[in-house]
């Protein structure tokens, strides 16, 4: 029997990972998607007929108290601690980048580049809300701020290093490698599983993570 122990690095990449998707459940970048059926189709006491298109409100879902609990409207990343198919009454109710074979394709690399810049971030300041910030989530093509998100950042202190700060940039550059190094076999094991990805995408795939993977450590310098 195989058994694997979470390490340090591990536990900080779970976190980070359950705070990110807490905050696409909340505020999905596209909060509708529109599906086409292509036969005719029942779904539960609806008959849907071929060609007709579906609304698919991903905001609605992903606020939906009889899917998510009653603190469905909370800021809550511990839902998302025995990963995304449990974290909610249905296994796919978790929809930020859409569903099957219409996922959208760049899910990998913008989760990727989020938890990397907020690795990179974390290691050089501290930040909080400014006074002036106004909560109002709007519409325009896509969900975003509508008086924008002002954030006051504080540069961690590196004049005299510490025992402290210098163990926290050392977790923290380990995350980040965690993270790329996570996500690299999260997407090779996708493309294996659809081979139509590997010829047309393969080498372009490389170049992106070596890229990427340089960029990380020209930042942790």
């Amino acid at each position: 029997m195989w058994h694997y122990v979470l390490t340090f690095i591990d536990i900080w990449y779970l976190q980070l990972t359950m705070i990110v998707n807490e905050s696409l459940r909340l505020y999905p970048p596209t909060i509708a998607t529109i599906r086409r059926a292509k036969a005719d189709v029942e779904l539960g006491a609806f008959k849907i007929p071929c060609g007709t298109e579906l609304l698919i409100p991903i905001l609605a879902v992903h606020h939906d108290q009889a899917t998510w609990g009653s603190d469905a409207t909370e800021f809550n990343p511990g839902r998302f601690s025995n990963g995304v198919s449990r974290a909610a009454l249905r296994p796919f109710a978790f929809i930020p980048f859409g569903l099957g074979a219409r996922t959208c394709v760049g899910q990998n690399l913008a989760l990727l580049q989020t938890k990397l810049t907020l690795a990179i971030m974390l290691t050089r300041f501290t930040f909080k809300l400014a006074p002036t910030y106004r909560h109002a989530p709007t519409v325009l093509m896509l969900l975003y701020p509508q008086y924008g998100a002002p954030i006051i950042f504080q540069p961690i202190a590196t004049a005299t290093a510490t025992t402290t700060t210098t163990t926290s940039d050392c977790s923290w550059s380990w995350v980040m490698r965690a993270c790329l190094c996570r996500s690299s076999v999260y997407w090779f094991e996708f493309r294996d599983q659809n081979p139509e990805l590997k010829t047309k995408k393969k080498k372009k795939n490389i170049y992106i993570y070596i890229y990427i993977y340089i960029y990380i450590y020209i930042c942790m310098d």
